[in-house]
């Protein structure tokens, strides 16, 4: 089933270790996300995982974020570092004059510190939502790359139609980062978890195909170009 939508105008959370950006309803059937909100809910995410890990509450609450930024120079932190934790993300669209008027998909890439990196999403298309609970392989290299590659079955739901279709997406991306990097000090809203994290924008390749028989779509996703696609890296520190 898909999780019920957390509010109105809100589309559903993904289902994966953990919890990627929102992404907010802009106009009628066209999602949106709201500048740096992908940044610093991935930062929560990244220290929530981190205290999930330490607490053994992955059934917790997760806390929301608080972040501030400077910039600096590209870090030479290596990847694979002991507890750093890796993340990108990346948006794409296909058809109409926005680019997105036909798919609008958020694809994030995850690598916990002890973990194997992978990448799911939220795709949504023709005014569906589609989930899935599996994940694709992926990589991170430090905050100078990373990719995503394989198959995800989606399952999807509308607001205006009842009942579920499903569908699959393939992703082949790659993000190669540009520019100077941005840090952020991030904490939990209850103040148990704390991460400074150093974000770099990222040019992203490659595309997302997408098939949904019973709407008789296929169709490819490709990188939008926007200003929020990047890569990531932080240290987790719950008290």
């Amino acid at each position: 089933m898909i999780p019920a939508r957390r509010a109105a105008g809100v589309l559903p959370r993904a289902a994966a270790t953990c919890d990627p950006p929102a992404v907010v309803a802009g106009r009628a059937g066209a999602p949106r996300r709201d500048g740096w909100l992908a940044v610093l809910a991935t930062a929560a995410s990244l220290a929530s995982a981190g205290c999930a890990a330490q607490q053994s509450a992955a059934d917790g609450p997760r806390p929301s974020a608080t972040a501030t930024a400077s910039t600096s120079p590209p870090s030479s932190t290596p990847a694979g570092d002991p507890g750093t934790a890796g993340y990108a993300s990346a948006f794409l669209g296909a058809g109409g004059a926005s680019g997105s008027d036909d798919a609008f998909v958020h694809v994030s890439v995850w690598a916990p510190p002890d973990a194997e990196p992978f990448a799911n999403g939220e795709f949504f298309v023709l005014g569906y939502d589609c989930l899935t609970e599996e994940t694709v392989p992926a990589a991170v290299d430090g905050l100078g790359t990373a990719s995503a590659g394989g198959e995800l079955p989606l399952t999807c739901g509308s607001h205006t139609h009842e009942g579920e279709i499903t569908g699959t997406a393939v992703l082949d991306l790659t993000w190669t980062a540009q520019g100077p990097v941005e840090q952020h000090t991030v904490q939990s809203t209850d103040g148990s978890c704390a991460e400074d994290l150093s974000v770099r924008h990222a040019v992203v390749t490659g595309q997302v195909h997408l098939v949904l028989p019973a709407l008789g779509y296929d169709g490819m996703a490709t990188p939008l170009g926007d200003d929020d696609d990047s890569i990531s890296q932080g240290v987790p520190a719950c008290g």
